[in-house]
C-alpha cells in the first residue's frame, strides 16, 4: 500500500506539481487559522492532572479560598528605616490595583504583652506557679520553656531588619496566561514602591514560583526554537549549499508547526507549555525526512538518471523508509499522548500530529519543488558537498566479516548495561528539575530559615474557632510537623480564667519582681542576666493583668487576615520540620497526615502527582509504543525476520542508552519520558532505511546496504542532536534531561543499526527463494 502511495506520489509530483502543493498546503494553512484566538493556558496549572482526586480537591479549595493569590513579601533594611517606612509602605501596596489585601503578623509589643493568654497552659500554669508557689521548683524550669517560647515568638514575628507581609492578589497568579503578566506587573510596581523608600524585597510563594517558573520557561523556549531551526538548517547546507534548497525544506516544516498548533487548539481546546516543546522537534525531525530524500536524490542525480526516473527511484525507494520510519516515530508520540498525564497528553498529540503534517509535507512537497524549481537536463554535482563517515563503512564491514564476535559483544554490552540500573537515580525533587534562575525559590528558603514558614504547609479549614482548635491538636499529632498556625493558639479557652488567676494573684506577682532584684545584687554577672529574664518574664505577667485577654473581636486585623480566609473559615497550617519539594517525600506526609486529618490538603499532592517516581502508565504506555512498532513493521516488511532486524538495535540502543546514564550518574527524571517516544521512533528509523535498502531492486548485501544509507542516517543523526543540544543551555534541569537522552540515544542506536543488522543479517540468512 505504502509503496503505490509513493509511486502516485512520484508520478503527480513531476506531471502535476502544482496539484500537490494546493493539495497539502492549503489545508494547513486553514488548519492553522485555529490557533488564532485560541486558549493559551501558559498557566503552572495548566498542567496539572485534575482527574487526580487528590490534585483537584486541592486545586478547586485553593481557587475557592483564593490561596493561590497569597505573596509572601519579604521586606529587608535597617531596623528604624522599616519601622518608619512600614505603614506608608503597606498604605502604597493596598492601593496597588493588582492587590486586594496587605497583612503582617502582629507586632512584638503585642505578642509579649498577651504572652501568658497565648502560651500552653502548663506553662502558664508555671509562670503563674513561680510567685504563687515559690516553694515549688519544678515551676522554673518550666518558666524556662516559656521564656524560651517568648524569645522564639519575638525572632520569627520580628526578627530585626526583617518584615514579611502576605500580599493577596485579585488574581490568582495559578491562572494567569503566557509570561505571568498580572503577577509581573505587580513585583514591577512593588520594586518601584521599595526603591522610593529605599528598602528592599522578594516576593515568594506558589503564585510567585510558579509565574517566575513559567516566564523563565517561554523566555528559554522562544530563545531556542529558532537557535535549533538555525542550526539544523545549517547542518543541511553543509551537505545542500543551495539557498533555495534551505528555502524549500523550511517550508514543510513551517507549515507542520503553524498547522500542529491549529490542531491541538481545535482538538484539545487550548495549548500549553508542551506544545512549546514541538518546535524544537519538528525542526531536527523535518530536517531528517528532507535529508534522506535530498541525498538520495542527488546520488540518483549523479548517477546520469533522467530526472523523472532520479524522483521515482527517490520516492519509491528512500521515501518508502523516511515514511515507514515517521509512521513509527509520529505513532509512538500518539500512543504517549495516551497517557493518564496531561504533560504527556499535550506532549505527545502535538508530536504524534505534528510529526505526521511534517512527513506528509515534506514526501510530497518536496519533490513537487524540485520539478517546479530544479534544474532537470544535467546533473546537478557542481555545488555538491560530499559528506563522509570513515568510521561507519568500517564497522558495517567489520561486522559482516565477524558478525559473532559483534553478536558476543552486543550481548555483553547489554548485560552491562542491565547492571547498570542498579545504580539509578530517580530524582523527585522538583527544584532540581524545574528553571535554577527562580528568585522566589531562594526567598522560600530564606522566611523557612527566619520565620520556620514555607509553602508546603498542610492545611485544613475549620467553620469555628472550636473546631480549629480541634484540629490543631490533631495537627500537633502528626510526626513530622513541627509548627501549626492556628487561630486557637491566639483564642485560648481559658483566656478570661487566666486573666483572672492573675489578678488573684498580683501581690504574689510583685513580691516575686523585688524578690528578683533584690537577688541581683548579690549575683555574678551570668546569674544577673537570668535574674533581669525572670523578672521581665513576672513583669509581662503583671502587665497581662490589666489587659483585656483576646478575644475574636480584638484580635488584630493583621493576624485574623493571615489566619481567616474570605468566607469567614479559619485556616490552620501545619509546617513540616524539614520542608522539600520532593515528590516521593510528600507521599510520605500525604501517608502520615491522611491517618490522622483525611481532609488536609496540601501543595505537596501536586508534587506526589508531578514528581513521584512511580508512574503507573509508564509500564504499558510502553510495551504499546514497541508494540505499535512491531505491528507497523509486520505490515511493511511481511516477514518475521526483517521486522527483527528493523526492531532489534533500538530495544538494544534503549537499553544501552539508560544503562550507560545510569553508569555515569545521571539522574533521571519525569521529563526524560517525553523523549522515550522520540528515541523509539528516530531509532528504529535507522533501522528500517538500512533493511529497506536490503530489498530495494540491486539487492546490496548487508554492509553495502548499510553503507549505503549510513550517510545519510549519520548526518539525520547530528542534525536531530545538534537541535537537542541546544536545550543544555537552557538552564534548566529539565530540559536539559531531554537533551541528555536524544544525545545518548540516537548516537548509539545508529551505531547498533550498522553493528548489530549486517552482523545479524549475516548469521540468520533469508530462504532462498523459489
Amino acid at each position: 500500500m505504502l509503496q503505490k502511495f509513493l509511486a502516485w506520489i512520484s508520478i503527480l509530483s513531476v506531471r502535476h506539481p502544482w496539484r500537490i502543493v494546493a493539495a497539502i498546503v492549503l489545508p494547513q494553512i486553514v488548519l492553522g487559522f485555529f490557533t488564532v484566538g485560541a486558549p493559551w493556558d501558559m498557566s503552572f496549572g495548566g498542567l496539572l492532572n485534575r482527574h487526580n482526586p487528590d490534585v483537584a480537591r486541592y486545586l478547586d479549595t485553593i481557587k475557592e479560598i483564593r490561596f493561590g493569590g497569597r505573596l509572601l513579601l519579604l521586606l529587608e533594611g535597617p531596623e528604624d528605616e522599616l519601622s518608619e517606612k512600614l505603614p506608608g509602605l503597606v498604605a502604597k501596596l493596598e492601593n496597588m490595583e493588582e492587590v486586594q489585601s496587605v497583612s503582617m503578623p502582629p507586632e512584638t509589643a503585642w505578642l509579649k504583652s498577651n504572652a501568658p493568654f497565648l502560651v500552653e497552659p502548663e506553662i502558664f500554669n508555671a509562670w503563674l506557679g513561680v510567685a504563687a508557689e515559690p516553694e515549688n521548683e519544678s515551676h522554673p524550669k518550666l518558666l524556662e520553656q516559656a521564656q524560651r517560647k517568648l524569645d522564639l515568638a519575638e525572632r520569627m514575628r520580628a526578627l530585626e531588619g526583617h518584615r514579611l507581609l502576605q500580599v493577596t492578589t485579585v488574581s490568582d497568579p495559578l491562572d494567569l496566561a503566557a509570561g505571568g503578566a498580572d503577577y509581573f506587573a505587580l513585583e514591577e510596581a512593588t520594586q518601584r514602591v521599595l526603591q522610593e523608600n529605599q528598602l528592599k524585597g522578594t516576593y515568594t510563594g506558589l503564585g510567585a514560583v510558579a509565574a517566575q517558573d513559567q516566564h523563565k520557561t517561554l523566555s528559554v523556549m522562544e530563545r531556542l526554537t529558532p537557535a535549533s531551526f538555525a542550526v539544523v538548517l545549517f547542518l543541511f547546507w553543509l551537505v545542500e549549499p543551495r539557498p533555495l534548497r534551505l528555502v524549500l525544506v523550511s517550508i514543510p516544516m513551517l507549515l507542520a508547526l503553524w498547522a500542529t498548533m491549529g490542531t491541538v487548539a481545535l482538538v484539545l481546546g487550548k495549548l500549553t507549555l508542551m506544545e512549546s516543546l514541538f518546535g524544537i522537534m519538528i525542526f531536527g525531525l523535518g530536517i531528517d525526512f528532507a535529508l534522506h530524500l535530498m541525498v538520495r536524490f542527488r546520488e540518483e542525480r549523479a548517477l546520469g538518471k533522467s530526472y523523472e526516473e532520479a524522483v521515482h527511484h527517490t520516492v519509491a525507494g528512500t521515501g518508502h523508509g523516511v515514511l515507514a520510519g515517521g509512521l513509527t516515530t509520529a505513532g509512538a508520540f500518539l500512543i504517549a499522548g495516551c497517557a493518564d498525564d496531561v504533560s504527556m497528553k499535550h506532549l505527545g498529540f502535538s508530536g504524534g500530529v505534528g510529526l505526521l503534517f511534517c512527513l506528509l509535507g515534506t514526501v510530497t512537497l518536496l519533490p513537487a519543488f524540485w520539478t517546479l524549481f530544479e534544474p532537470k537536463n544535467r546533473q546537478d554535482e557542481s555545488l555538491q558537498k560530499d559528506f563522509h563517515v570513515p568510521l561507519l563503512p568500517s564497522l558495517a564491514r567489520l561486522a559482516v566479516r565477524n558478525p559473532w564476535p559483534i553478536l558476543a559483544f552486543t550481548l555483553a554490552m547489554s548485560i552491562f548495561a542491565y547492571l547498570g540500573f542498579q545504580h539509578q537515580v530517580f530524582q523527585t525533587d522538583l527544584q532540581k528539575v524545574f528553571n535554577r534562575d527562580v528568585p522566589a525559590m531562594e526567598v522560600a528558603d530564606r522566611i523557612q530559615s527566619i520565620y520556620g514558614m514555607n509553602g508546603s504547609s498542610w492545611m485544613v479549614l475549620a467553620k469555628d474557632v472550636e473546631e480549629a482548635a480541634a484540629y490543631t491538636a490533631k495537627m500537633k499529632e502528626v510526626s513530622f510537623v513541627d509548627r501549626v498556625d492556628s487561630i486557637s493558639e491566639f483564642l485560648r479557652p481559658d483566656a478570661a480564667e487566666r486573666h483572672r488567676q492573675i489578678g488573684e494573684h498580683q501581690k504574689a506577682i510583685r513580691d516575686q519582681i523585688k524578690l528578683l532584684e533584690t537577688m541581683r545584687y548579690l549575683s555574678t554577672e551570668e546569674e544577673e542576666q537570668e535574674l533581669l529574664q525572670g523578672i521581665e518574664a513576672m513583669q509581662v505577667l503583671l502587665q497581662a493583668g490589666s489587659i483585656d485577654p483576646p478575644t475574636l473581636e480584638n484580635l488584630p486585623q493583621s493576624l485574623r487576615a493571615l489566619l481567616q480566609v474570605h468566607d469567614g473559615r479559619y485556616l490552620v497550617q501545619g509546617y513540616a520540620r524539614a520542608p522539600a519539594l520532593d515528590g516521593d517525600l510528600a507521599i510520605q506526609e500525604r501517608r502520615a497526615i491522611e491517618r490522622i486529618l483525611p481532609e488536609a490538603f496540601s501543595f505537596n499532592l501536586l508534587l506526589e502527582d508531578m514528581m513521584a517516581s512511580t508512574r503507573p502508565w509508564f509500564v504499558p504506555v510502553f510495551v504499546s509504543i514497541v508494540c505499535f512498532v512491531a505491528l507497523l513493521l509486520w505490515w511493511d516488511l511481511r516477514r518475521f525476520r526483517l521486522m527483527v532486524l528493523s526492531l532489534l538495535p533500538v530495544l538494544v540502543g534503549l537499553l544501552w542508552t539508560f544503562g550507560f546514564m545510569c553508569w555515569l550518574g545521571v539522574e533521571f527524571n519525569m521529563l526524560m519520558v517525553g523523549v522515550m517516544p522520540l528515541v523509539i521512533g528516530l531509532g528504529v528509523d535507522d533501522g528500517i532505511h538500512v533493511v529497506r535498502r536490503m530489498q530495494e531492486e540491486d539487492r546490496p548485501s548487508p554492509g553495502e546496504a548499510a553503507v549505503s544509507v549510513g550517510r545519510a542516517i549519520t548526518m539525520t543523526t547530528i542534525t536531530t542532536c545538534s537541535s537537542f543540544a541546544v536545550t543544555l543551555f537552557a538552564n534548566h534541569p529539565g530540559l536539559e534531561s531531554m537533551g541528555k537522552v536524544m544525545l545518548f540515544g540516537l548516537p548509539i542506536c545508529l551505531l547498533t543499526s550498522v553493528m548489530i543488522i549486517p552482523a545479524l543479517a549475516t548469521v540468520w540468512r533469508a530462504p532462498a527463494s523459489n
